[in-house]
């Protein structure tokens, strides 16, 4: 959230209340990326195996899981409104692309150019924005007559309500409402689609990886079935978390270490992706989480949404895998893994790929 101090630890702690209170991290939560990842195969179908865009269908799918948790539904893939959110996540990425710039002027500055550069979006920004405002006014009105917790914002009013009774210059306000979905929707959004859209590129670019991914998850999941969190467990992919250590970290200011460095006496140059496929384990049955690997923060800025982007990942990385063999658009091209700055290190060029079924 765009705020320190102690509004930032009212807010932050009672994000992780409502998320709690919303099911997130049970099965409920689950179920519901599960129906999700259900539309986008549906749409993915729909291309029988014609190459496709598939950032066009991945942003609004994995937005709507973010939907469900702030406005308690979803938004249809050609919905205006789900649409103008799309175009605004996108452009959204592009004004974050000068932060690294920004944080070695100046203060007043960095807010001069930042300004400079945010209104050449404004008018999408504010479509977008206006999306916001009528969710925030609906849920007020429906709010009143059923009092009940739906979903984020629901769970804001009713807290809001409390809160301002007791104190009048309370710091949940409406406008704190709106900027609070904008983080959950600039954060929870792009995060985990630019995350899963590196895991397809990679499995284009290394084919004879993706076919043992298909062997392991039939192996354990089978085709009859949907995948589950769970699964996790006994599935020995590691693209997932290796590829969070390659890509989801951003240049600071002063800038990512891009020496050669060494392990088990194999060297490994800086331009060189590495991904391992071994069990963790010795007996070779589970995968453990390494704590040097940190892609969601820790400690008190500790991201809250940090369950809900691991179950993504996994259920649509496992989900697509399972289902299609997925290649370049055009046979016997490799496909770039060229990067470009944004919020996230993003695929630079456009996620033109095909999905055909498995058979």
């Amino acid at each position: 959230m765009d705020v320190s101090g102690q509004v930032w630890r009212e807010h932050r702690s009672f994000a992780v209340h409502v998320l709690k209170e919303l099911g997130y991290g049970k099965g409920s939560m689950e179920d519901r990326i599960t129906d999700e990842i259900s539309y986008l195969i549906k749409h993915i179908d729909e291309t029988n195996g014609e190459p496709m865009n598939i950032h066009d269908v991945l942003t609004p799918s994995m937005s709507n899981n973010i939907c469900h948790l702030v406005f308690g539904h979803r938004l249809d893939f050609n919905e205006p409104k789900r649409q103008t959110m799309d175009r605004m996540l996108d452009e959204a990425s592009k004004v974050f692309s000068v932060i690294g710039v920004l944080m070695m002027t100046p203060l007043w500055l960095s807010q001069l150019m930042f300004k400079v550069v945010a209104m050449n979006k404004n008018k999408k920004f504010i479509k977008a924005f206006d999306v916001f405002n009528k969710e925030i006014s609906s849920h007020q009105k429906s709010f009143e007559v059923n009092n009940r917790v739906n979903d984020y914002i629901d769970g804001y009013l009713a807290e809001m309500e409390v809160r301002q009774r007791k104190d009048p210059n309370t710091h949940f306000t409406l406008p704190r409402l709106m900027a609070n979905c904008r983080a959950f929707f600039g954060a929870g959004s792009e995060t985990v689609r630019t995350t899963t859209e590196w895991l397809l590129l990679l499995s284009v670019r290394y084919s004879e990886h993706q076919k043992r991914i298909h062997e392991e998850i039939d192996s354990v999941v089978g085709r009859d079935r949907s995948p589950c969190y769970a699964d996790r467990l006994l599935l020995s992919v590691r693209y997932s978390e290796h590829q969070k250590r390659i890509h989801s970290e951003i240049d600071s200011v002063v800038g990512r270490d891009r020496s050669p460095c060494y392990a088990d006496r194999l060297h490994m140059p800086f331009t060189q992706a590495f991904i391992c496929l071994a069990k963790d384990t010795s007996d070779g049955k589970q995968v453990i989480k390494t704590e040097a690997l940190i892609p969601f923060s820790m400690g008190k800025r500790n991201c809250v949404g940090e369950t809900l982007g691991r179950v993504e990942v996994f259920l649509y990385f496992v989900s697509l895998l399972q289902r299609y063999t997925i290649s370049a658009a055009i046979d016997g091209t490799v496909v770039s893994l060229e990067e470009t700055f944004g919020l996230t290190l993003q695929p630079k060029n456009p996620m033109i790929l095909r999905f055909e079924k498995r058979v």
